[in-house]
Parts: C-alpha cells; structure tokens; sequence
C-alpha cells in the first residue's frame, strides 16, 4: 500500500495506490517511485507486483504509474 500524508494541515493519511503480491516472488516484485516535480509522483513496477487500485490525483498531486513488465505493443505499459 502507498498512502500520501500532508506535512502541514490535516494530517490525513489517504491511499493512493495498492499492490497485490499474493504470488509475488520476492526478489522480482519491484516498485519505484521518483518526484518529478512538488506535484506529481511517478511510480514503476513491474515482476510480479500487480496493480490493484490507484488514485491518479489526490490534494494537487498528479499519479502516474508504469507497468515495466506488460506488453509495449498492446498499450498495457501506462495505466
């Protein structure tokens, strides 16, 4: 689970994205995350990590997420 907190403010905890690894084989389950800017995180997995539920937006902060395990030529690389 990834959960965003404010630093000032209410200080809410909100989901914004969950990963099922139920069948997940340690070492090849990967999550990235990266700041590309104040407002908007980037996130990349791939292996045997598997997306269940995203937020795109939350409190001005835009969500990206990359699956870098699917498929290029089908579409299933950006969620």
């Amino acid at each position: 689970m990834v959960e965003l907190k404010r630093l000032n403010g209410p200080k809410k905890v909100t989901e914004i994205l969950e990963f099922d690894f139920q069948t997940a084989t340690p070492d090849r389950a990967t999550i990235k995350m990266n700041w590309f800017t104040p407002t908007h995180l980037n996130v990349t997995y791939g292996g045997d990590a598997n997306l269940d539920f995203q937020v795109v937006k939350c409190a001005g902060i835009d969500i990206s997420v990359q699956d870098l395990s699917a498929d290029t030529t089908t579409g299933k690389n950006s969620k």
